[in-house]
């Protein structure tokens, strides 16, 4: 039977951000905006998360996550403007 993956977690800390799982997971912490997307239902303001929030770390092809590709690079930082714009 094939297995489903397995859902990655990680916690918010503090001095453990959005930005410092997205370098450990997806080697650029600029796909930070990906991790805040797929968790977006529980978190508000991304510059405000709880210590100890458990965030789901999506898988990097969800979300076309290449690092080092500069279209895929230019989309997170297109994304990360449009959620900097609603929170402040």
């Amino acid at each position: 039977a094939a297995s489903k993956p397995e859902t990655v977690t990680d916690t918010v800390k503090s001095n453990r951000f959005l930005t410092t799982m997205a370098r450990e997971h997806y080697g650029k912490k600029k796909f930070w905006v990906y991790i805040y997307e797929e968790n977006k239902a529980k978190l508000d303001d991304p510059d405000m998360i709880a210590a100890n929030t458990v965030v789901v770390i999506p898988p990097a092809e969800k979300y076309g996550i290449k690092a080092g590709d500069p279209a895929s690079e230019a989309d997170a930082e297109k994304k990360a403007a449009e959620i900097m714009r609603q929170h402040h």
